[in-house]
């Protein structure tokens, strides 16, 4: 079974905004941001039935090192 990989305007805004700002604390933590959003995103599509569901059909995958951003 194939799935799809919805990122909705508000979250790219989100998560322009997220990189901005850990770019704006060091130099660099924004590619180390940009890094765990990707890895995450790709491990919910390799295996999306194991993360859990929220807001109706939307699976939710937390990254350890940036735990209040999406994965």
């Amino acid at each position: 079974m194939s799935f799809k990989l919805v990122i909705s305007n508000s979250a790219k805004n989100d998560l322009i905004d997220a990189t901005i700002w850990y770019e704006s604390k060091k130099r660099g933590l924004s590619f180390e941001f940009e890094y765990c959003i990707e890895a995450g995103l790709n491990q919910i599509l390799d295996n999306p039935f194991l993360y859990q569901k929220r807001y109706n059909e939307i699976r939710i995958n937390f990254t350890a090192r940036f735990p209040s951003f999406i994965n």
